[in-house]
């Protein structure tokens, strides 16, 4: 029975309702197997709390207070880190960042031609990917020459000149090759 604000005759407890804690996860979504990845969770924890954190297709090498570092497995399943802010009053909803394994490498678009004649020549616009880290043409059959951003083939003999694009990203180099028929 509660008498001007008081207690008698029962016991009174006091409770205090606290907004439940958002916790967030920020780094790379997308990575290369075998990457390395550091991933930082917010809110910093106070002294009384602390994150429990898992990761699936990967190993955690290091953790601090409110980062997380991950070698990604080298396969190419997903995978994804789990953040948990435990302590301080209420344990946080389980925070999970999706994280995509990419394992191979994406060759842009350069528009080769399968015939060409011999006295055209061919221009297509050189590489301007910022995930490409490096990249070089070859061929045979062709002299080539890079002017004001295209790379330009000009054609030796009659026959099948072959143009080469070799690229590396973050996961790798891969070449692709395209046959072109130059015609009289």
């Amino acid at each position: 029975t509660e008498i001007d604000g008081g207690c008698q005759g029962t016991t009174c407890i006091s409770i205090e309702v606290v907004e439940q804690i958002e916790v967030e996860i920020a780094g790379f979504e997308e990575v290369c197997p075998g990457q390395e990845a550091i991933y930082i969770i917010t809110p910093v924890p106070n002294g009384t709390e602390t994150y429990d954190v898992s990761v699936i297709g990967g190993t955690i090498t290091n953790q601090t207070a409110n980062t997380v570092t991950v070698v990604w497995d080298d396969n190419a399943n997903p995978g994804s880190i789990t953040a948990t802010l435990l302590g301080g009053g209420c344990d946080s909803d389980p925070e999970t960042l999706d994280v995509v394994k990419i394992d191979d490498v994406d060759f842009p678009f350069v528009g080769i031609p399968e015939t060409s004649c011999i006295n055209n020549g061919l221009a297509v616009q050189d590489i301007n990917d910022p995930d490409i880290i490096d990249w070089e043409w070859t061929a045979t059959n062709a002299d080539i020459s890079i002017v004001a951003g295209f790379v330009n083939f000009t054609w030796q003999n009659v026959g099948i000149a072959q143009i080469c694009l070799e690229i590396t990203t973050a996961c790798g180099s891969d070449q692709m090759c395209y046959d072109v028929d130059v015609l009289e």
